[in-house]
Parts: C-alpha cells; sequence; structure tokens
C-alpha cells in the first residue's frame, strides 16, 4: 500500500472554489423566486435551486479531488460518486422545503440546517468512499468541516428568510462568495493534514454492480455537470423573462386601452365641430388632449405633450389630465390654468434631480363673444383659418410647464366674425412631415388653404396622409381638427 502526503494543485483549487461561489450566487437568484413567488410556483423553483446548489457543490468536491496532486491514478465508483451528488440535491430540497414553505421558526431553521450540512458532509464523504485511495483523516478536522457545513447552511437559511429580496440582490455577490469559500472550506479542511493510502479495489463496499472510472472521465462529467447548470439556469432565467416580458405586456396594453378610452369624445354641434388623432409611439404616450363645455357657449381645449415617451411620461400626463379636470370647475382663465398647472408640475417634482415638463395649449372658445383666448406653453404652433384669410399662428406665449417655479404665463387672444378653423398638434406630427419648421408650417398652410371648403373629416384625412407617407420614425402624436362657430 503506498502512501502520499496531500498536496493540491491550486489553480484548480481556485476553479473549485469559483464553481461553489458561482452555484451559491445562482442559488440566492432563485431563492429570491421562492420568497416572492406565489404558493403553486414555490416548489418548482426550490427544487431548481436545489439541483443548482447541490450540483455545484458536488462539481466543487470533485473538482477539488483533481487538484489533489496524486502519482496513483484515481479510480472512482460511478454508482457511489452519482449517489453522492443524490444525497446533495435530495437534502438541500427539504431542507429548503422545510423552512421556506412553512411558517418559520428558530428550531425549524436550526432543524433544516442541521439536516443540510449533515446532508452535504455526507455526500462529501460519500464522494471520498468511492475512490480508489483512502484518506487518513484527522478528527479534529471532520468535526470541524461538519460544524463549517452546518454554520453555513444556517447562514444560507438566514439569509434567504430574513433579507429582503432587493436588498438580497444588492448583496448577492458578497453572500455567495462567504458561501462558496464556507463550502469550499469545508472540503479542504476535512482532507488536511492527511496521508492518502492507494488501495486495489474502488471501495469497501459490497456493491453488486460497481463501474470505475478514471480522473479523465470524471474532468469530462464534470464539465457536462457544469454545463447543465449554465444550462439549467439560462433556460430557468429565459423562461421567467419570457413570462413576465409576456405580463408587463399584457398590462401595458390594458393601460394602452384605459389610457385611449379615457379621451374624450368628438364633440358635434352648431358652434363646435371637433375630430381627432391620437397614436403612441409605445404602448402608453405622454401626448394627450381634453377639452370640455364649460357653459352653454364656452369650451375648454388643452392639448399637451409630457418630455420623454413610454410609462413615466403617460403616468405623468394622466395626472396632469386628472388634475385639470379640477381646475376646468373652478376658473376657466387660460393664464390661470395653466398657473396650477404649473404649480401642480413644481410640487410633483420638488426636490428631483430630473424635473419633468410639458409643453401645451389650452383655448378657452367664447362662441358668443367670437373670441379664442390662449396660452401657448412652449408647445408646437397651432392653426387658426378663415376662409379667405391668411392663417395665425398660434405661437407660443411662455416657457414649457414645469421648467421652473412661478413660471411667467402670457395670454393671447384672437377674436372671428362668424367661424373659423383651428388645427392643433404635437411635435410628433409635424415633424412627421419635416424636420425643418419651415417647410412644416408651409406643407400645413397648404393643405389647410387647398380644402378649406371641405369638412373637417376630409381635412384630418389628407393631414394624415401627408404625415404617413413622411414619417421616418414613429413619436407619439396628436392631431385636432376643430371648427368653432360664433352665434
Amino acid at each position: 500500500m503506498e502512501h502520499t502526503y496531500l498536496s493540491y494543485n491550486y489553480p484548480i483549487v481556485i476553479v473549485s472554489v469559483l464553481v461553489a461561489i458561482i452555484a451559491s450566487f445562482i442559488t440566492i437568484e432563485l431563492i429570491g423566486r421562492v420568497v416572492s413567488s406565489k404558493q403553486k410556483h414555490e416548489k418548482k423553483w426550490i427544487l431548481a435551486s436545489s439541483f443548482i446548489w447541490g450540483s455545484g457543490i458536488w462539481t466543487m468536491h470533485f473538482t477539488g479531488i483533481l487538484a489533489i496532486r496524486s502519482e496513483v491514478p484515481f479510480d472512482y465508483d460511478i454508482l457511489i460518486s452519482i449517489f453522492s451528488l443524490g444525497i446533495a440535491i435530495t437534502v438541500i430540497y427539504f431542507a429548503f422545503l422545510i423552512t421556506l414553505c412553512k411558517e418559520m421558526n428558530t428550531l425549524r431553521l436550526i432543524f433544516a440546517s442541521v439536516l443540510m450540512g449533515l446532508g452535504i458532509a455526507s455526500m462529501h464523504f460519500f464522494g471520498m468512499l468511492g475512490l480508489n485511495v483512502h484518506f487518513d483523516h484527522s478528527v479534529i478536522n471532520i468535526l470541524l468541516s461538519i460544524l463549517i457545513t452546518i454554520s453555513a447552511s444556517y447562514l444560507a437559511m438566514y439569509i434567504f428568510l430574513k433579507v429582503e429580496r432587493r436588498r438580497l440582490y444588492i448583496y448577492a455577490f458578497p453572500i455567495a462568495s462567504l458561501m462558496g469559500f464556507a463550502l469550499s472550506g469545508m472540503h479542504y479542511i476535512s482532507m488536511k493534514p492527511g496521508t492518502m493510502y492507494h488501495i486495489e479495489k474502488v471501495s469497501n463496499l459490497n456493491t453488486t454492480f460497481r463501474f470505475s472510472t478514471s480522473s479523465d472521465f470524471l474532468l469530462s462529467i464534470i464539465i457536462v455537470m457544469t454545463v447543465i447548470i449554465v444550462g439549467v439556469t439560462y433556460s430557468i432565467f429565459r423562461k421567467e423573462n419570457a413570462d413576465l416580458l409576456k405580463l408587463k405586456l399584457t398590462e401595458l396594453h390594458l393601460a394602452r386601452t384605459v389610457q385611449e378610452k379615457s379621451l374624450p369624445l368628438p364633440i358635434q354641434n352648431e358652434r363646435v365641430n371637433i375630430t381627432s388623432f391620437y397614436q403612441a409611439s409605445e404602448e402608453l404616450s405622454g401626448d394627450l388632449y381634453y377639452w370640455s363645455k364649460t357653459d352653454r357657449d364656452q369650451y375648454g381645449i388643452f392639448i399637451m405633450d409630457v418630455m420623454g415617451h413610454g410609462v413615466s411620461s403617460s403616468i405623468i400626463g394622466v395626472s396632469i389630465k386628472s388634475y385639470l379636470q379640477g381646475v376646468l370647475e373652478r376658473v376657466s382663465e387660460p393664464t390661470m390654468v395653466m398657473k396650477e398647472l404649473s404649480d401642480h408640475m413644481v410640487s410633483m417634482f420638488e426636490g428631483s434631480e430630473n424635473p419633468f415638463y410639458f409643453t401645451a395649449i389650452y383655448l378657452f372658445v367664447d362662441t358668443k363673444q367670437k373670441t379664442i383666448r390662449y396660452v401657448n406653453a412652449g408647445h408646437p404652433s397651432g392653426l387658426w383659418q378663415v376662409k379667405g384669410k391668411p392663417i395665425v399662428p398660434i405661437a407660443s406665449t411662455c416657457p414649457p410647464i414645469g421648467l421652473v417655479a412661478d413660471l411667467p404665463i402670457l395670454s393671447d387672444e384672437i377674436s372671428f366674425e362668424d367661424q373659423g378653423r383651428l388645427v392643433l398638434y404635437t411635435d410628433g406630427f409635424i415633424e412627421g412631415i419635416s424636420d425643418n419648421h419651415r417647410v412644416q408650417l408651409k406643407v400645413m398652410k397648404e393643405i389647410l388653404f387647398s380644402n378649406q371648403e371641405k369638412d373637417i373629416e376630409e381635412v384630418k384625412s389628407q393631414l394624415l396622409k401627408v404625415y404617413k407617407n413622411h414619417l421616418r420614425e414613429s413619436d407619439d402624436t396628436c392631431l385636432l381638427v376643430i371648427d368653432i362657430n360664433g352665434v
């Protein structure tokens, strides 16, 4: 019987520690799903976590064996080696099941930790039993390694249960490193100091079916196990991300439907006739419009464009629209309306490093007095058309809302005799026609002039035809065409 004092190939030792750390890191990610998942999904995540961590610890163990320098080639009993893998996965599964699916208390936590620790230690010693060598272990080191394993198991359980998922992800790598070093330490402490004796049989067990293999074959198995761990993890995360994306898209689609349904219905009467076009570049839009009849002969008309796209701008837009509805019940003067909206925006983002703002036009139409008073807060100029007369721009009268507190808000007024046509839009529409401001206004005026005898639906159709023919990049888009008749 030959004997050799243990020495290691340290680069392989480092690899074994990294395997333990990576397996622990993935387990933390998966356990986070258990903590936050619904009951029907808990066992799925527990099984995945147990397989990943158990396989990772097993792979670390045999990578550590491969790190031993030896002139005597190692042989392994495949059945015992596979049995040791089964031990690791099974005890981790039941330990997780005890702690994560039941009401937790200290006694249950300690029991699960001891179960897991002894199971991992059993995996280690059964794996050693399947070798064609005998290790003269130190009893003290064996007991110390078992204590380390139980302590590491308790630490893992405690962290999984007590740390919030958000913080668990923040500290995932340090926690995984601590657990990886602890589990690797268990392996190497139990092996040192020790003497290795070569024996003829692979094991002393009377196994009816015994298959032995070499270190090269074991290395192949380790590589395959590593690929399986990575593959299973990738599949789990990909499936979860796909399910999460599907859920988010469903929610966004519902939110978009609600947003579209909340837009006001067209007005068609002898005084005001309004038609509109609305299109979001994404599921949700920061472009919105609103109108209301404030009196028999008076109407408030509002169009806005929140900076940015998507969910954030949409939420702000919905907040502004909701607040506007309450404002219009109290005041109708454009400067007062915009002042209240400005104060609302400033209060929402007070102290924020990235305040939002929006451009908007609010018009107060009085068909009896035949006036249109308006405020244009940095919005693309609207257009006012009276048959046979030059088109008048609804130009900007103040900066966008939300840029600064105590914004100076100025209004302007248009008077008309009988009737006229008003066209309002967001920058997504006008920029779809051209990037050049002069070209934009020229094209718009030409369309309005050539279609001044036609009804607003046909005018809208002509405007959208030009818009869609020149559109190069999708953006949130609103278009309003309004006929106003004096009493």
